[in-house]
């Protein structure tokens, strides 16, 4: 029976409600948050699997910058937010149609900046971990990840306890122009009458309307 994280296994939005097996198709099968909630099940897959680089370490999700993030294990912590969208020029073939490549942030926290010590793994480690279990792997509805450009060290926090690192992950997948947009409402002319509570009791208030979009 196939397990989260494995590659073309459907993940749910939910990353905590995930049965196996379970066949699953979202509404927006390639937000960037589901494809983001995948990216986190293939590493505590990965982790659960055995992956050195992973062992004993946080995986959440978490967009902001990795110094603010405040509960971090001894392992150190892996953080996993969406990072932005760049759009292709539109393709019109009867619809609109634009490639979307995501930008995914792997923060790294580590306690060791190398790569492993007699007290645990470094964040050097921790990085190679990250990479191995990302680095060819597909997301559904999406192309593989690949890392993009770089990874780096972004520091350290402020009180100078843990090593920071980044590294960025990208995939593409293609969106299209709904079948069935949103239509607005239009007002129609008329009166509404309103009822009003204020100090002398209450009372009814005629409004007009006039015809037009919201």
């Amino acid at each position: 029976m196939p397990s989260p994280g494995q590659e073309g296994v459907p993940f749910l939005d939910d990353i905590t409600q995930y049965p196996a097996g379970t066949q699953y198709a979202p509404t927006i099968a390639t937000d960037p948050w589901t494809v983001q909630a995948s990216i986190i099940q293939r590493l505590q897959y990965s982790q659960s699997q055995g992956n050195q680089g992973l062992a004993k370490v946080g995986i959440a999700a978490y967009a902001d910058r990795p110094e603010t993030w405040v509960s971090i294990p001894a392992a150190g912590q892996v953080l996993v937010g969406f990072a932005g969208s760049d759009y292709s020029e539109p393709e019109d073939i009867g619809q609109i149609v634009h490639r979307r490549t995501m930008d995914f942030s792997v923060g790294i926290i580590s306690r060791v900046m190398g790569y492993a010590t007699a007290t645990g793994i470094g964040a050097g480690a921790i990085l190679e971990g990250v990479r191995t279990a990302l680095m060819g792997w597909q997301p559904l509805g999406c192309s593989r990840l690949w890392v993009h450009q770089r990874d780096d060290f972004k520091g350290r926090d402020p009180k100078g306890t843990f090593y920071i690192y980044e590294i960025i992950f990208r995939c593409w997948t293609e969106v299209v122009e709904s079948d069935d947009p949103y239509t607005l409402v239009n007002f129609q002319t008329g009166i509404i009458n309103a009822t009003v509570n204020g100090e002398n009791g209450t009372e009814t208030e005629s409004v007009n309307t006039e015809s037009g979009p919201l």
